[in-house]
């Protein structure tokens, strides 16, 4: 099977699995617990043996946030009755949304910040540098981050809408977005799967 086969493989499996029953008011947690299983699935299908994913709903080792999806070392285990793995068995940490983020322009710029800070809070820790007279941002794990949508507006149909696509992927740099799919015209986004694996399993 192709990437492009499987990417569209996944997002038919996810609407069917999310249909009308399954989607409406109350269904988010529903939906955000199998989102990442289903990717997680995908994904690890293309993972080199010394790497697995683990989650939804994981935690670095001493980091108070919660991230959908974790790539680790294949032996890496959670700490005794946690879901926390030690940070430095961790490659890279996942946001996964299934139709990118709700709200008006405002919610929606200030949620997508709020990604972003989770993000620097788990792979940086920041140090008061007495000869700069400031605070600068040292690694706290050797590992990578990355934001993937199953669908979003990529491509909207008005003009002067809103392109929630590419403002995702500004307010997240430097780190990286993927989207499958325009959640408009349903347009697969050719080869946002394959760059999404390529980035997981790449060492730099």
């Amino acid at each position: 099977m192709s990437f492009t086969e499987e990417q569209q493989e996944i997002i038919k499996l996810i609407d069917s699995l999310l249909d009308s029953k399954h989607s409406g008011y109350g269904w988010g947690h529903f939906q955000g617990d199998v989102v990442p299983r289903v990717l997680a699935y995908y994904a690890n299908r293309h993972l080199p043996n010394k790497l697995k994913i683990v989650g939804p709903n994981v935690y670095i080792e001493d980091v108070p946030t919660e991230f959908d999806l974790m790539v680790v070392d294949s032996d890496a285990n959670p700490i005794t009755f946690t879901s926390a793995y030690p940070g430095e068995r961790i490659r890279c940490v996942v946001e996964v949304k299934r139709r990118g983020v709700f709200g008006d322009i405002d919610t929606f710029k200030k949620k997508v910040k709020q990604i972003r800070d989770n993000f620097d809070k788990a792979l940086y820790t920041l140090r008061f540098d007495k000869d700069k007279l400031g605070f600068v941002k040292e690694p706290r794990v050797n590992c990578k981050a990355a934001y993937i949508a199953v669908s979003e507006t990529v491509n909207p149909k008005r003009e002067g809408s809103h392109n929630y696509g590419s403002i995702s992927r500004d307010l997240l740099a430097p780190y990286p977005a993927f989207i499958l799919q325009d959640s408009r015209s349903s347009t697969i986004q050719q080869g946002e799967w394959q760059r999404f694996i390529k980035y997981i399993t790449s060492d730099s």
